[in-house]
């Protein structure tokens, strides 16, 4: 019985480990190991020139960034203190200009591994939570810093007599032309976003650039041969068949050789291409080919460049769910389940910069502001979270199935607010014109009467007449 099957033969772990002493022992900064950077040190300025990958680029980070946002209390039963500092949290927030683009230029930490903002800020005389003037620090803008400002330096220290090797991060300061370290108190002033903090990405990160390289590399390719080949592919192939013995016989032919005779009909069929008209003698032969089908071949390998590119930015092919209605079966079907995926993954994306806001942002308006908050009674407070609302909206026709079906459960009550956002319209005010729906009255608590947040005629009026759902569903 053989056991070669269990002794294995790959060194790779061997080679993985020096390889990362060897990259820790280097004391003068450790490179970034991003595999995209390393074939072309301007990749990511030249990708942008890619339509197709800007605009998938662009729908991330508009999703990731959100339209709307909101501070939470990170208690799950907050305290009348919780609640107050979410709000007075909120409020220095609204004073950081370009606050949805500083958060999309967050989401760059997905493609290049990291993204890095400062935070500029400063006192100002506010009213903040409606508590009374005060002076506030509050962040006015997150200014944006490339990546490339940033390196880690190995340092080796002695713990206990054994010698340790820590990394310390450095920014590049323009003005004196020199990485500074980054102390603690300048990094409370930064708000760093790490992706994919891997061991083998050496602090940098791990970003989509590096997977999305070789599939923009191949497709440049074949942008450049279908520009070479447009010509042939629209104006076709023209070909002549000439008898050459015959031609040198023929009478005004003494003394032309193959070549004249060839360069002839070539000027013959360039003056017939530039004016569209030619004459023939009886015994000329022109064949037209069939076109090629190679400017297809082409197109139909670029396309699918660019699913590929979109489905690895997007998680899906059709993260807009689709361009068919519901009655159109499968295909809609299969764009709902990608749109989810789109949809779990720009989750996961929305998280990291929940998260990298709440610890860095938010900590440091926290840190600044406390001894405005202990003389509010806030000491005690829970810092809160910050929270990003997701853009995505529910099908308004199944949440209105679903409304109606729960509210024929006896005793069961819905939220007006939620039950007008779910099927995407807007609560009517006391001025508006409205339609009244009906519905048949669950027995039970409501009996006798509308149950509790159902649209209720005006005092002194009559209740309006019942109207039927289709009726209804079309007045709207």
């Amino acid at each position: 019985m053989t056991r070669t099957a269990l002794t294995g033969s790959s060194p790779f772990a061997d080679q993985y480990n020096r390889l990362l002493s060897a990259a820790y022992r280097w004391f003068y900064r450790l490179v970034d190991p991003d595999w995209a950077l390393e074939q072309d040190p301007d990749t990511w300025r030249k990708i942008h020139r890619d339509p197709k990958f800007v605009q998938n680029k662009q729908y991330r980070l508009a999703t990731m960034a959100g339209r709307e946002y909101t501070l939470r209390p990170r208690a799950e039963k907050p305290t009348e203190a919780d609640l107050l500092a979410a709000s007075v949290c909120a409020d220095g927030l609204d004073e950081i200009r370009d606050f949805a683009e500083a958060r999309a230029l967050m989401g760059n930490a997905v493609f290049q591994g990291s993204s890095n903002l400062f935070i500029e800020g400063r006192r100002m005389l506010m009213d903040l939570g409606n508590l009374g003037p005060r002076m506030w620090w509050v962040p006015t803008r997150l200014r944006h810093l490339e990546k490339e400002r940033f390196q880690f330096v190995p340092k080796e220290i002695s713990i206990g007599g054994r010698r340790q090797v820590v990394t310390e991060l450095e920014v590049w300061d323009v003005a004196g032309m020199v990485y500074v370290p980054m102390t603690p108190t300048r990094l409370r002033s930064f708000v760093r976003t790490t992706y994919m903090d891997q061991e083998s990405s050496l602090g940098y990160g791990t970003g989509l650039l590096s997977s999305l390289y070789f599939t923009w590399w191949w497709k440049q390719e074949l942008l450049k041969e279908g520009l070479n080949g447009i010509e042939r592919w629209a104006q076709g192939l023209v070909a002549v068949k000439v008898n050459w013995g015959e031609h040198a016989k023929a009478p005004g032919n003494t003394g032309k050789d193959p070549t004249a005779i060839r360069d002839e009909y070539l000027d013959a069929l360039s003056e017939m291409r530039s004016r569209h008209q030619i004459v023939l003698g009886s015994e000329d032969d022109l064949i037209f080919p069939t076109a090629s089908h190679e400017g297809n071949l082409v197109l139909d390998l670029i396309k699918y460049a660019d699913d590929v590119m979109t489905g690895l930015v997007l998680g899906s092919v059709r993260p807009f769910g689709g361009g068919q209605s519901s009655g159109s079966g499968g295909s809609y079907a299969l764009a709902t389940v990608e749109a989810d995926t789109s949809e779990i993954l720009l989750a996961l994306d929305r998280n990291k910069i929940e998260e990298s806001i709440t610890h860095q942002l938010i900590r440091q308006f926290w840190r600044l502001n406390s001894v405005n908050l202990a003389s509010l009674g806030l000491a005690g407070a829970r810092m809160p979270a910050f929270k990003i609302a997701s853009d995505r909206r529910a099908d308004p026709e199944v949440s209105a199935r679903v409304v109606e079906s729960l509210l024929r459960i006896p005793g069961f009550v819905l939220k007006r607010e939620e039950v007008y956002e779910k099927t995407g319209f807007t609560e009517p005010n006391d001025k508006d014109d409205v339609l009244v729906g009906s519905a048949a009255i669950p027995s039970g608590p409501y009996s006798g009467g509308a149950p509790s947040g159902a649209p209720r005629a005006p005092v002194g009026q009559p209740p309006a007449p019942p109207i039927q759902e289709r009726t209804l569903a079309a007045a709207y």
